[in-house]
């Protein structure tokens, strides 16, 4: 199919043209893995130290920031019962 003017669709199959988007999904897919690797998380003590510090309850999300922890310094989740050391 050709648009008016005599321009058609043929330079997509060109070769230059079949390198460069070759090229470009490549380094997309090394950019992107880069990027997962360094945002992912990489154990779960990790993840529960994130969770903590933002004051959520690992288990369920729920907002502990605000309750005073236990003699034992835990404090209890009052949604799911689970109990958690504060790292803040």
């Amino acid at each position: 199919m050709e648009i008016a003017g005599g321009f058609g669709f043929d330079w997509l199959l060109s070769e230059p043209t079949i390198w460069y988007v070759g090229f470009g999904i490549l380094l997309h897919a090394m950019l992107m893995g880069q990027y997962f690797h360094r945002c992912k998380w990489h154990d779960a003590q990790s993840l529960v130290r994130a969770m903590t510090r933002s004051g959520l309850c690992p288990s369920c999300a729920y907002r502990i920031d605000e309750i005073k922890p236990e003699s034992d310094g835990c404090t209890v989740c009052p949604e799911c019962g689970a109990a958690w050391r504060s790292n803040t």
